[in-house]
Formats: structure tokens, sequence, C-alpha cells
């Protein structure tokens, strides 16, 4: 392929298509982290002020506290990875 021919191969791209595609995307996201972490915040207030034993509550923060743990790792590594990537500069 010459270099002046642009690659019309669309079939494997997720981007919206237009502007008001990618503005709605990225507020849907926005909307959903913001609900997200304010329905957990507002879950582990509630169980950390109820009457609930402490056995209870060390399962439920036990658990969301690696999960967390997991999902902050997988950020970490990937964020690492991404700076030595060899490929993030090859275009279809």
């Amino acid at each position: 392929m010459a270099t002046s021919e642009k690659s019309t191969d669309n079939q494997w791209d997720e981007r919206p298509v237009g502007m008001t595609g990618a503005t709605t995307r990225t507020l849907g996201w926005l909307f959903l982290v913001v609900w997200a972490v304010g329905c957990s915040g507002y879950g582990l207030w509630q169980l950390a002020v109820s009457p609930e034993g402490l056995f209870e509550k060390l399962l439920v923060f036990g658990g969301l506290t690696g999960v967390g743990l997991l999902f902050v790792s997988v950020l970490v590594d990937r964020i690492r990875r991404a700076k030595t990537d060899r490929y993030k500069e090859v275009r279809r």
C-alpha cells in the first residue's frame, strides 16, 4: 500500500462515530462511576455504623479490600507496561 493511501479498515473500530456519541459515552461513564462510588461509600458507611458483629463487618470489608487491591495492582501493572509498549505506535 502506498503511503498516500489511507486505510479504510474500520471493522474493529469501537470508537463513537460523532462528537455527540463521544460526549454522551464519556458523560455516561462519569455518571456511572460517580454513582457506583457514592452507593458503595454509603453502603460501607451504613455497615460501619450498624450494630452488626465484628465478624460480619470483617467479611464485607475484607472482601471489598481484596477486590480493590487486585484492581489497583492490575491498573498499576497496565500503566507501567504502557510506558514501554513497543506496539503503541502501530497503526492498523
